[in-house]
């Protein structure tokens, strides 16, 4: 069975420089069903990314719950790292490292044997195949978000995370970045929590919130 997740009254509160503090959530609730795909927008500085990380357990929350489940049985949370994927909006590719072996590397911190061929179909599944052996920094800003997309769907994620996934890109590439990228995932079968400022790609989404205030409001 595949991951879903369940947060409720979910709130984090930051520190400011002056001693006092900024509520960023407040008393959240989400569903993110097995295979479903959400985006998150709102304006910079709300608390998307901060929430992103919250729910992909790279950053403690402070108060609530959330819940990872399969098959009826929650799961915890330092099991969800290894079955999760991230696509970050600078890319956080190794320039030490060509396309094929930044794509490998997951799989072979995993100990997969294969783990040069996996990375070679997902590439190619990117439309890469003839950059596999380049190094990154020959490689486009949208061949370079390819790379990290790949990277991610790679480890065959249960949930995929993606934040600004599509930031630092023109809107052509962009477009079709993020076409790759839905692809992919629905192709695997990976759940998708995007966060985004642009609600022409949210729409693409089988749902968008709105995060203000420190709650979500789905957008109509």
């Amino acid at each position: 069975m595949a991951l879903s997740l369940e947060v409720s009254g979910l709130s984090h509160t930051i520190k400011l420089h002056k001693g006092s503090n900024l509520t960023l959530l407040d008393n959240l609730d989400l569903r993110l069903d097995a295979g479903e795909h959400i985006a998150i927008v709102g304006a910079s500085g709300c608390g998307k990314s901060t929430l992103l990380s919250l729910l992909a357990g790279l950053t403690p929350y402070q108060s609530g719950q959330v819940c990872y489940r399969r098959d009826n049985q929650t799961l915890p949370p330092a099991g969800i790292l290894a079955q999760s994927g991230f696509v970050f909006q600078q890319f956080h590719l190794l320039p030490e490292l060509n396309a094929l072996e930044n794509v490998a590397l997951p799989l072979q911190l995993r100990g997969e044997r294969d783990a040069e061929r996996k990375a070679t179909d997902w590439l190619t599944h990117m439309g890469l195949a003839e950059r596999l052996k380049d190094s990154i920094s020959q490689l486009s800003g949208g061949e370079q978000q390819r790379v990290a997309i790949a990277r991610a769907l790679c480890v065959s994620p249960q949930i995929l995370f993606a934040d600004e996934p599509t930031g630092n890109l023109d809107e052509t590439t962009a477009e079709h970045v993020m076409s790759l990228m839905l692809k992919g995932a629905r192709e695997s079968g990976a759940a998708m929590l995007l966060v985004t400022h642009d609600m022409a790609l949210a729409r693409r989404m089988d749902k968008a919130y709105r995060l203000s205030q420190g709650r979500l409001m789905l957008c109509h």
